[in-house]
């Protein structure tokens, strides 16, 4: 792989800055800790929009209410799962970036990043 989006993607997963399949990205998202959310092309649009609806609703743990802690955004890579899969060394079709630094450098990689896709 020689995509810098992938190989950026793989970076944070050495690093242990990847939460990795819907649940592991879901409760990273419920602790505060989600950055970027990345879906491969190929992901359904349900749980597209069932991560997304877990973003609008997740207070900050600890906090008896108020807005979740922020997710920068959700964006979706042009590659498929198999091919992102590859590029980080699990089977996954949904990823949490979790840290801001990476989160960064990984959307600065996306083409998906210039379109806005806030809903």
């Amino acid at each position: 792989m020689n995509d810098p989006l992938l190989n950026m993607l793989g970076i944070a997963r050495r690093a242990g800055k990847l939460s990795i399949g819907y649940e592991a990205a879901a409760d990273s998202v419920r602790r505060g800790k989600a950055r970027l959310i990345v879906a491969a092309a190929d992901l359904s649009k349900k749980t597209e929009k069932e991560i997304r609806y877990l973003i609008g609703h997740t207070p900050r743990e600890g906090d008896t209410g108020g807005p979740p802690d922020p997710v920068q955004r959700v964006i979706r890579i042009p590659f498929d799962m198999k091919t992102m899969s590859k590029a980080i060394g699990a089977k996954a079709g949904i990823l949490s970036v979790d840290d801001d630094g990476l989160a960064g450098a990984v959307c600065k990689r996306c083409p998906a990043c210039g379109e806005d896709d806030a809903e």
